[in-house]
């Protein structure tokens, strides 16, 4: 059925139909993006609004221009309009979620370098103490998992203790008889003509509970006999070459040589 105005559909619908379709544009757009992404029902809601805005304009179109054609011409583009507003508003919960993703991924690339980073340095600084024990070794002795240094002066106790620290280690400590044996043989040649020298155990917290550096109560005595006898005075432990590798208790005052203990991990 053709239309009864021979006037192009255009022509007709120039003041009348254009502005239909702008407004029903703003009037689509408007709601589209008051909805969040997160809300289904409000979606379906829209989709429901917005065919049946669509179909509303139609029959306004059918009204104004030609019944049939105009009519459907206007469905079509109102349908085509709603289909790619609704494809925007669909999509954008997945950039959301890639640009989510995304930063998640950015964070844990910098964690993982920062570990590596500092897994780095932990190497770096295991191979450097590695290397000073090699170079202690050398000048010293190897004793099971331990190596011994001879001191080279005299110091009290607590200024022995503090030289074996700055060089990676402490006053040496015998845990056992095969570490005093060793500990024997090694003074002899290390320091020769010395009677004895500090031990890194003492009794200056609680008087009679002896104590290793690290604080911590030493399981394995060698106490000469009548050791120890300085009570309160005397709080530091002696090594005695002349005893066998006995113990005696001394001042920490006493200015005496040493041999500091470094352990080999």
């Amino acid at each position: 059925m053709r239309c009864k105005n021979r006037e192009p559909p255009y022509a007709m619908a120039r003041g009348t139909f254009q502005p239909s379709v702008s407004r029903l544009l703003a009037n689509l757009g408007a709601p589209l993006y008051k909805v969040s992404p997160r809300q289904p029902r409000a979606r379906c809601g829209l989709t429901a609004s917005l065919l049946a805005s669509c179909s509303s304009a139609a029959d306004q179109v059918a009204r104004l221009a030609c019944p049939r054609a105009m009519a459907k011409n206007g469905l079509v583009i109102c349908i085509l309009v709603a289909s790619l507003l609704l494809d925007q508003t669909n999509s954008y919960p997945s950039r959301v979620k890639a640009r989510k993703h995304s930063k998640r991924r950015v964070k844990e690339k910098d964690g993982d370098l920062k570990s590596q980073v500092e897994k780095l340095w932990r190497e770096v600084n295991a191979l450097k103490e590695m290397q000073a024990l090699q170079t202690v070794c050398l000048r010293g002795t190897k004793v099971h998992k331990k190596c011994y240094l001879a001191s080279e002066g005299l110091k009290h106790y607590h200024e022995a203790n503090e030289d074996c620290i700055s060089k990676g280690g402490t006053l040496v400590v015998p845990r056992n008889s095969d570490e005093i044996n060793a500990l024997r043989d090694y003074s002899k040649k290390s320091l020769p003509g010395v009677n004895d020298f500090w031990l890194g155990i003492n009794d200056m917290v609680t008087e009679g509970k002896f104590l290793d550096v690290h604080g911590f109560a030493v399981s394995f005595l060698n106490w000469d006999r009548a050791q120890p006898s300085g009570g309160k005075r005397e709080n530091c432990v002696l090594f005695s070459q002349s005893a066998q590798g006995k113990w005696s208790d001394e001042a920490c005052r006493s200015s005496k040589r040493y041999i500091c203990e470094f352990i080999i991990p």
